[in-house]
């Protein structure tokens, strides 16, 4: 009885397998028949952000970007160093009159 059993428990293991692997192989068909064409990806913006230009221009891009976050952060603190620096320098210039 317990023969029949594991027979069939194996039996049934490997029609799970048969069908799972052709099942996998067909999804892998179907994935190679809609791959999308990689000339349609290089067209317009993609493809110049991709090129060498466009790599310098966003290496730009990025530099110009923290520069612009940085003062724009700190804008504050450097106002009030400034303006600081200022007042130092009038009353440095009036005792000297």
């Amino acid at each position: 009885m317990k023969d029949k059993r594991s027979s069939k428990a194996a039996l049934n293991q490997h029609q799970f397998q048969h069908h799972r692997s052709q099942k996998l192989a067909s999804l892998r068909e179907d994935k190679r028949e809609s791959a999308p064409d990689l000339d349609e990806d290089n067209r317009g913006f993609g493809g110049w952000l991709r090129s060498e230009e466009g790599i310098e221009n966003l290496k730009l891009f990025v530099l110009g970007n923290t520069i612009f976050a940085f003062f724009a952060i700190s804008w504050p603190q450097i106002k009030e160093a400034l303006d600081a620096a200022y007042y130092l320098y009038i009353e440095y210039t009036e005792r000297k009159e």
